[in-house]
């Protein structure tokens, strides 16, 4: 992966490389676990669609601290699920400072997170969506 090399190449030119691990992939039962031992999941990313790693981490009650530009910020402001960060650097950092200060809120969303993803990222809620989305075509 070139991408890998570059970003640990990078890593190594901001003398933040003893801060990071590379643990590459991981199967489904890990991942839960790592997820679910951390109290927040960092994504400001340019450009996300859906971000499933963010409904991954908000089902084991892990909040969330992601960019303006991941397709679930709305769910997750509107369910107050974690904080959303606009791309640029004041942002961000009083974005994480804002999560780092909020214990509170990081137990509130462990306790709630879970059931909020269940009750709409399930089967039934789904499949009703898509049908009310069909219906809308016509």
């Amino acid at each position: 992966f070139y991408y890998e090399e570059k970003l640990k190449q990078l890593a190594v030119n901001l003398n933040i490389s003893q801060f990071i691990d590379w643990i590459g992939y991981i199967e489904k039962e890990k991942k839960y676990n790592i997820l679910a031992s951390h109290q927040l999941l960092v994504l400001f990313s340019y450009n996300e669609n859906f971000a499933n790693i963010v409904l991954e981490s908000l089902s084991v009650g892990t909040a969330v601290a992601i960019s303006n530009k991941v397709g679930l910020a709305p769910f997750v402001t509107e369910y107050k699920l974690g904080w959303i960060a606009d791309l640029d650097p004041h942002s961000i950092t009083e974005t994480l400072t804002n999560a780092y200060e909020s214990p509170q809120i990081i137990t509130n969303i462990r306790d709630d997170a879970p059931s909020v993803i269940r009750s709409h990222f399930n089967e039934a809620s789904i499949l009703k969506e898509y049908l009310e989305l069909y219906k809308n075509l016509n």
